[in-house]
């Protein structure tokens, strides 16, 4: 959604909305072709014919076929040039286009309603609760209505509400439903109402019900159809049932349209079925599902149920929906039967049929007194596309009975919360059922209701702004995130910029830099939509001739003396007020249009008073409208003869000039001393106002327009005019001013309040819109009233009106409540339009009227009462007048709360709301108004603070001058006002200094000391503590609405979120306060990406770890020991955050829980009591073990640097084994112990050394380009001065990893409390060939390759989170130790720009690389189908960029070994084998050996598939192609059963073991003659505890099992076995195969 407006696109729109509307066509003579089935006559067809409002009908038979869903007709015969659009579905009237429009009051109810709101918001289960008072003898009441006010629905249209049927036990009665009716209105008037169709007598339309998951309400569908062309529907109450009993009515949305119901039924040869219609529905969605299965049951028997023959399911899902399968009861008791039909999804076999949101459900049958007497009841349920149930819903039998009130047959549906592909029914009695007593016919979907997206961001309404203001605050709902960014920019001349610009923007909306010209920001929400606003900087005059041109002698030197006074009235009665009485009478008519005239107080200006008048004394005329004069182009004679606006500007106090005294003054024209046209005064629009109170004099334009001519036709020439007052105008005790007499050309257009700068707020303007939650009477009405209309208040048409009826009691009001759409600040003035009438009438009382402000649902403290004065706050125009205001507070809402104007007007009219843009507050919109812009405050600077702390502001103005201050913290000076005044020096002579007290982000506006606004910034008090938002819409730390109390600054503690949707992405950094916090607690699983550039005192981090499983870690802090390690008892732990831990309050704990630790191919050293134990420890060393961990070890004392990865293992001791426990870094304790097992008892203890830096990160080193930052700040009232340092000064951090061993496997650690980008580290690394990560809580593995320019994954996880560890697997031969780099751009950073060079990406410096094409391959997937748990291997075909690195006779990068845990083994793993048959390759030459265990490696023509599962378990095996590799060249072989899959699809596996070998993905074409394929037949699989070796030709020999160091654990023997079964034991072993030809081959094994 956009909002760009420009005056000459606004002016065409409203001229296009007022063309159509219907009664500008009521004289159309009507076609003789009435046959039209759209409207209900040919007189309303032709009323319509330039009708600019789409018109919505789903019967498109009179239509063209080839425009299927929407046609724009052009001088048509018939349909003229009208729009029609095709309704598919059915329609909820929601959202900006629709609105409740009616406020209704019952007698004597006060509060009628409750969240009316609900009727047209989004969410489409809430309700509005309504009384409604039923009176006998009245035809019918309407209750709510909704109107769309840019639409048109046709004659024949179903419309109708959905309520709430049933709730819990609460259900409506027949007689209630039957009661209803629904109104029909076409702009404003209605057109006639209809019974709802459901339930009434010989409809046989049965109720259809649906069920809201997570709530009891059952949801009922009232229709009728319209007999006429409509926009707007009424729920009515019918008279004469329960008279004068109070109903409480829960209504969720009004809707038109039929709804899409699709039968799950198949076409055959009796028609087309419901799956045929739903996919042609569907198909520009490119949806598609196909039937799967329709089944039935009868009651259950013997404890099975009884199921349906297929004729009777047939009769279910066949073409014929009448069919009806009828269930046999057997039971007296519970389940009585059901049904359930399942559906494909057609174009994904993987994923649901159905989205969430659609309704599902069955049409039944069953007598409607059975389901309350056999105390019925429904269950519905779903199923995904493998039959797991995901969602149940209960219908009671009180709600099935309103469903079969008149046909015995009934519809019942639930709305799915999730996808979905199939749902069962079941029919459940407490008592026995007849024969035939239930019978079901099919099962459905229908389509959920189409609903408008309402983006309410609320954005800064587009806004003029001087050239002198280089910054400005883009303002949004607070409630809804939003990032803002330029979109589009020009100079004043119209010429692009947007990419020469120097403009910035923060994603929170600062905007800096600018210059004149015109911008266009966007603000983009979480959910996608967005909405523009323009910001114009400086010269937005729009160039013509300037408003009100002073009519002034010496324009042309002192002797320029063609103007005089009026001294002489022309009248037979009447009187002159003597320009005696004038002080400084000369100021009128001197060229000075600042100084004025003044009457002496304490005068009354009688009746039939000339108060003041002007006059030719040339010989020449004021105005001329005669022809064309000699010597006159035609053009000239145009200008000069056009009408004219005349009139005076004038000043007062406001307290004199009421509204009373507006009626009574007129200007009267003269020529010679003969009258020629007179006319009451049609502006009185306000050109100045002040800011200090009522109290002020305001400056007023009184004018009128002269015509060409004079009633009779006559072309008026005049010399002079005058002011005339024709009632009594008391002056006494204040002020009367007369600056100037003026003209203008009345095509200027300057006297109207909705000149060119002005825009109407409107649902399409703006997306304004009532806010019907607070429309509400204030107390007890006297009469049925109705607030009539309240749409055409936000309908973009000043011609119609919300009529307010005048029937409360006196002293209680009305409120209409008005979402703007936009937020508006001081830069706008916010006009009410209404009519004369009602503001005549409201002189007598003065509280006639409030209007508030709010922003985000809360008072801003702007709020207007006082209306027996005028002022700046009325501009009058023809029969209209607008109320004007200037809030100084932003704003977003505004609610009128109208008094009763007793016994003066039946109604009151509120035609609709304005903007005009007038920076300087001159009643004169910015784009006629030459001076809008003075010279204003410049170089304002406001310090950054905490709550509590001073903030100055400084400025620089006018020497000696005086300003206001006017700051949104009403902590500031007076209710947040200050008057001051400038010092005599030429900069910064603005100073201001007070004391904080509440956190926010707030604006401060400079006025000058006449009260004209200047320039304003936007300020910040940051909280002292505040949490990172897990809901935050964007990465930016300085976002104020994405922290909970606001955004941190140095003074400022911050909490990161645990698993936030997005953590903060810090920037370079150009001042060390550009990221900035006082400490910082990273909760479990947060991340502050590019944490290098963060300015900060001290960091926490906790881990939150699962008992009884490992994990991969690394130490983000300095002076991080193994000692740190542990977990305090419950009682022991009151640290709070941010508070050193100590042993005090977070006491040494080694027990429930106890914890673990390993290190990677490193030797541990422990401590361990002898048996001979006296009290002291041996330092003993703990051996690596086969899978290079080191063995468990309790040294307290061992420092992890940084980069060093460990394993840590929570025991949960006697502690839930379900409760997380939480290791919070860092520690102070300078002293750790050993104890016993046995009994706890310390056996001796370790000293630790620590210093002031544990707080800090472990990567952080001295380096001369890092910032130093001296910062002072109040804490407790004393001031606190802090050296700090920010490190960025490395680009570049290196880290060496030690083994004891020879390998090429290490573990490294994420060092940075950021996210680690994996593609970056690979590319940077040329050494590494791979890496592998534990992922989730599962410890599901994920490997990730880098093959030249390619980055292939067995996963989607691109990073390493924070404090995680992870594998690195080397090329070339096994080392002890290696050198690896990280960088800035790994974690979110940029690399520094060095002088001279341009920022152009490099390998070597982690900048991207040229990617490589990615390789075609196949993807297996095994799943367990218990836990859901997957595995993941790759098998990758030739790369075309370059084939040669997959060539298995060289050291191939596409090989990415299998890692497993020695220790732990993996709920399921499936791996690729490496094979001499595969490869034809041999160790020697440095490719892949046979029997190794790969988690990526080349596609070969055979691959045997290693399969580890820790327990028996079903698993589906799933091939995928990547990047386009063809399924059809491979089959899935299972050696077990000689059986070969297609790979089409999944290939279910029920109990399975682990095994090795037992599936083979086989080429189908061109199988290598290989050498030797004696091995081909064998697999591998584990039954329990035993290894299970089997040959498909039945030539096995001997079977051995062989522990790691060779040590032979069980051997089994025979002689051309096809089965040979041994024993093993846990862990990694060998398995040796040995053949009846002599051949053997080893194998590496997990059990």
């Amino acid at each position: 959604m956009k909002h760009n407006f420009n005056f000459h696109q606004f002016i065409f729109t409203v001229l296009l909305v007022l063309i159509s509307l219907p009664s500008f066509s009521q004289d159309a003579q009507p076609r003789t072709d009435n046959t039209s089935p759209y409207f209900e006559s040919a007189e309303v067809r032709d009323a319509f014919k330039d009708c600019k409002k789409p018109i919505w009908t789903d019967d498109w038979k009179d239509l063209p076929s080839t425009q299927p869903n929407s046609v724009d007709f052009n001088n048509d015969p018939k349909y003229y040039n009208m729009k029609f659009r095709r309704l598919r579905n059915r329609r909820a009237l929601t959202g900006d286009p629709c609105t409740v429009n009616k406020l209704i009051g019952v007698v004597g109810v006060g509060s009628w309603v409750k969240d009316l709101g609900a009727l047209t918001d989004e969410d489409l289960d809430n309700y509005a609760q309504v009384n409604a008072v039923i009176k006998a003898g009245v035809t019918t009441d309407p209750m709510v209505s909704v109107r769309d006010m840019d639409n048109y629905y046709s004659r024949g249209t179903v419309a109708g509400f959905v309520i709430v049927a049933g709730s819990g036990s609460s259900v409506l009665t027949l007689d209630i439903i039957k009661a209803l009716s629904i109104g029909f209105y076409r702009d404003g008037k209605l057109q006639g109402v209809k019974a709802v169709r459901e339930g009434q007598d010989g409809t046989l339309l049965t109720l259809k019900l649906i069920q809201i998951p997570g709530s009891s309400d059952v949801c009922a569908l009232l229709t009728a159809q319209s007999d006429w062309l409509f926009d707007e529907v009424s729920l009515d109450c019918s008279g004469g049932v329960q008279a004068d009993v109070a109903n409480l009515y829960k209504i969720k949305y009004a809707f038109v349209g039929s709804e899409s119901e699709f039968p799950i039924t198949i076409s055959d040869n009796n028609g087309t079925g419901g799956i045929d219609a739903y996919n042609e529905h569907f198909k520009d969605e490119k949806k598609k599902i196909e039937f799967g299965s329709m089944k039935g049951w009868n009651a259950v028997l013997l404890g099975l149920p009884f199921p349906f023959t297929s004729d009777h399911a047939k009769k279910m899902y066949d073409s014929d929906t009448t069919n009806v399968t009828v269930i046999t009861p057997i039971l007296s008791v519970g389940y009585q039967g059901g049904a359930k039909f399942m559906v494909n999804n057609a174009v994904d076999p993987n994923a649901e049929a159905f989205e969430a949101g659609m309704e599902v459900g069955y049409k039944y049958n069953m007598i409607g007194a059975l389901a309350l007497k056999a105390g019925a009841w429904v269950n519905l349920l779903l199923f995904d596309h493998n039959g797991n149930k995901v969602q149940e819903e209960t219908i009671s039998a009180q709600v099935l009975g309103l469903s079969l009130v008149q046909a015995n047959s009934g519809t019942i549906s639930i709305k799915s919360k999730v996808p979905f592909s199939g749902c069962e029914i079941r029919f459940l009695t407490v008592l026995s059922v007849d024969v035939g007593g239930i019978g079901i016919h099919y099962g459905f979907v229908r389509a959920a209701p189409d609903v408008y997206h309402h983006c309410d961001i609320k954005p800064t309404i587009s806004s003029n702004i001087c050239d002198s203001q280089s910054s400005f605050r883009l303002r949004s709902n607070s409630g809804v995130s939003v990032t803002w960014a330029l979109a589009r920019a020009w100079d004043l001349n119209g010429k692009d910029i947007l990419g020469s610009t120097q403009v910035k923007v923060t994603p929170d909306g600062q905007v800096t830099n600018m210059s004149t010209g015109k911008y266009t920001f966007r603000a983009t929400a979480r959910d996608g939509c967005s909405d523009e606003t323009t910001i114009t900087v400086g010269s937005f005059n729009d160039g013509n001739t300037p408003c009100g041109s002073p009519m002034v002698n010496g324009k042309n030197g002192v002797n320029d003396s063609i103007y005089a006074l009026t001294d002489t009235i022309y009248q037979s009665s009447g009187s002159l007020l003597s320009i005696s009485k004038l002080k400084n009478p000369w100021n009128i008519l001197n060229k000075n249009d600042s100084t004025y005239a003044e009457y002496i107080s304490g005068l009354n200006l009688a009746d039939n008073l000339c108060i003041i008048g002007i006059k030719r004394v040339d010989g020449k005329l004021i105005y001329d409208a005669t022809d064309r004069h000699e010597g006159e182009t035609t053009k000239e004679a145009e200008k000069r003869a056009a009408p004219k606006r005349i009139g005076f500007v004038v000043e007062a106090n406001v307290t004199v000039l009421n509204l009373h005294a507006l009626q009574f003054l007129q200007i009267r024209c003269y020529n010679k001393g003969k009258e020629v046209y007179r006319h009451l005064i049609s502006e009185n629009n306000a050109i100045g106002a002040g800011v200090a109170g009522s109290d002020k004099v305001q400056k007023i334009r009184y004018s009128i327009e002269v015509p060409a001519t004079d009633k009779d036709g006559h072309q008026i020439q005049m010399d002079e005019f005058q002011l005339w007052n024709s009632g009594v105008l008391n002056l006494d005790g204040s002020v009367l001013r007369i600056y100037y007499a003026f003209i203008e050309e009345a095509s200027d257009d300057c006297s109207s309040p909705l000149a060119c700068g002005s825009l109407v707020l409107s649902n399409r303007n703006s997306h304004t819109v009532i806010n019907a939650d607070e429309t509400k009477f204030g107390g007890t009405v006297d009469v049925l009233a109705i607030d009539d209309n309240l749409g055409y208040l936000v309908d973009n048409d000043l011609d119609t009106y919300l009529a307010i009826a005048n029937t409360v009691s006196v002293g209680v009001g009305q409120t209409i409540a008005v979402r703007m759409g936009r937020t508006l600040d001081y830069h706008h003035q916010l006009g009410v339009v209404i009519d004369n009438k009602t503001f005549l009438a409201a002189v007598k009382v003065g509280s006639w009227l409030t209007l508030a402000t709010y922003k985000d649902g809360k008072p801003t403290g702007d709020e207007y009462t006082d209306w027996k004065v005028i002022g700046a706050k009325v501009a009058g125009y023809g029969d209209k007048n607008i109320l004007f205001f200037q809030p100084k507070n932003a704003y977003d809402e505004i609610r009128l709360t109208v008094a009763n104007i007793v016994g003066l007007l039946d109604v009151q009219k509120f035609y609709g709301l304005v903007v005009r843009g007038d920076v300087d507050n001159d009643g004169i919109p910015d784009c006629k108004d030459n001076c809008s812009c003075t010279n204003g405050v410049k170089d304002i600077r406001i310090n950054q603070v905490c709550v509590g702390d001073d903030i100055t502001v400084t400025a620089t103005g006018n020497p000696g001058a005086e300003y206001y201050l006017v700051f949104d913290d009403k902590n500031a000076g007076k209710n947040g006002v200050v008057d001051t005044m400038s010092t005599s020096a030429t900069s910064n002579n603005i100073a201001y200094t007070y004391t904080t007290a509440t956190p926010g982000e707030y604006q401060l506006t400079f006025y000058d000391g006449s009260g004209k606004p200047l320039s304003s910034v936007v300020y910040k008090v940051h909280p002292l503590q505040t949490r990172w938002l897990s809901t935050a819409s964007n990465n930016d730390w300085n976002k104020w609405d994405n922290w909970s109390d606001g955004s941190p600054y140095c003074c400022t503690n911050a909490i990161i979120s645990s698993d936030s949707k997005v953590f903060p992405v810090l920037g370079s950094v150009e001042s060390p306060a550009d990221y900035c916090c006082k400490d910082i607690f990273f909760e479990p699983r947060s991340a502050v990406e590019n944490v290098p550039s963060l300015n900060y005192r001290r960091a926490w981090v906790e881990l939150e770890l699962m008992p009884n499983r490992y994990y991969n870690l690394s130490a983000p802090l300095k002076h991080t020991y193994t000692g740190d390690m542990f977990v305090p008892a419950a009682t022991k732990a009151t640290a709070a955050y941010f508070e050193p831990l100590t042993e005090d309050n977070w006491a040494e704990n080694r027990f429930n829980p106890s914890i673990y630790q390993r290190l990677w191919a490193n030797t541990a050293y422990g401590k361990l009591a002898p048996l001979e134990n006296k009290g002291e420890l041996v330092d003993q060393t703990l051996g690596i073990m086969q899978t290079r961990w080191s063995r468990h070890f309790n040294a307290v004392a061992k420092a992890y640097g940084e980069g060093e990865g460990f394993s840590l293992w929570v025991d949960n001791g006697g502690l839930p084994a379900t409760d997380a426990q939480r290791i919070r870094l860092p520690k102070t304790h300078g002293t750790y112990h050993y104890y016993n097992d046995y009994d706890h008892a310390i056996l001796g203890e370790e000293k630790v050394v620590k210093d002031d830096s544990i707080c800090r990160f472990i990567y952080e080193a001295e380096n001369e380009k890092n910032l130093v930052q001296e910062y002072s700040y109040k804490q407790g009232g004393a001031e606190v001065k802090e050296s700090r340092t920010v490190f960025v000064g490395q680009e570049d951090y290196y880290i060496t990893l030690r083994a004891d061993t020879l390998t090429n496997a290490f573990l490294m650690g994420n060092p940075f409390m950021s996210h680690l980008d994996i593609r970056k580290f690979l590319e940077v690394n040329d050494n590494v060939k791979s890496v592998v990560m534990e992922i989730g809580d599962d410890l599901q593995q994920q490997t990730v390759l880098r093959a030249n320019n390619e980055i292939v994954a067995t996963g989607d996880v691109t990073t390493v989170e924070p404090m995680q560890s992870f594998y690195v697997m080397l090329k070339g031969e096994p080392l002890k130790e290696v050198r690896l780099l990280l960088t800035k751009e790994m974690i979110g950073g940029k690399r520094a720009e060095k002088p001279g060079t341009t920022d152009t990406p490099d390998s070597s410096n982690g900048g991207e690389t040229k990617e490589g094409t990615a390789p075609e391959g196949l993807r297996v997937t095994v799943e367990c189908l218990n836990s859901g748990k997957k595995s993941v291997a790759l098998f990758l075909g030739a790369c075309s960029t370059q084939e040669s690195q997959y060539s298995p006779n060289s050291k191939s990068q596409a090989f990415a070994p299998t890692l497993l845990d020695g220790e732990i083994r993996p709920e399921v793993k499936v791996f690729g084998v490496g094979s001499d048959e595969a490869y034809g390759a041999s160790r020697g030459d440095g490719s892949v050996s046979r029997g190794e265990a790969f988690d990526i490696m080349p596609l070969a023509d055979r691959i045997p598939l290693g399969i580890l599962l820790d327990r028996a378990d079903s698993i589906s095996i799933v091939v995928s192609s990547t990047t386009g590799a063809d399924l059809s060249s491979y089959v899935l072989r299972d050696n077990l059963t000689g059986k070969d899959y297609a790979l089409d699809s999944q290939v279910i596996v029920a109990n399975a073991e682990s095994s090795l070998g037992r599936f083979v993905l086989r080429s189908i074409a061109n199988m290598p003659a290989v050498a030797d394929d004696s091995f081909s037949g064998v697999s591998i699989m584990q039954q329990g505890s035993n290894v299970v070796v089997q040959s498909a030709d039945a030539n096995l020999h001997s079977v051995k099992v062989l522990d790691m160091s060779g040590r032979l654990i069980s051997k089994s023997q025979d002689s051309h076995a096809r089965r040979l079964q041994t024993t093993g034991e846990q862990g990694i072993h060998i398995v040796c195969i040995e053949l009846e030809n002599g051949k053997s081959r080893g194998y590496k094994i997990m059990l």
